[in-house]
């Protein structure tokens, strides 16, 4: 859960930074805080790709996800219903 915190800070501070790059500052500090701020862009997205790679909860994006009682995982396409009797 902290990891998106820091995403989300890091995320917000490249915006202000390309904010200030595109007003009114000396050439050379406008060039540091462009690379700056889109290294800083790169580094959430790469920190959301990693929170999604090792969250514990699956993430269904056209499915299902049932989880059974023994650990198992299973994806029901189309979102049906797994009916356990």
């Amino acid at each position: 859960m902290y990891i998106l915190l820091v995403t989300a800070i890091v995320f917000i501070t490249a915006i202000i930074l390309l904010n200030q790059y595109n007003s009114g500052n000396p050439r050379q500090q406008k060039n540091n805080l462009k690379y700056f701020s889109w290294i800083l862009f790169i580094t959430a997205a790469v920190l959301l790709v990693f929170y999604f790679m090792n969250s514990k909860e699956d993430v269904p994006i056209f499915s299902r996800t049932v989880h059974m009682p023994n650990g198992a995982t299973y994806a029901l396409p189309g979102g049906a219903y797994l009916k356990l009797s």
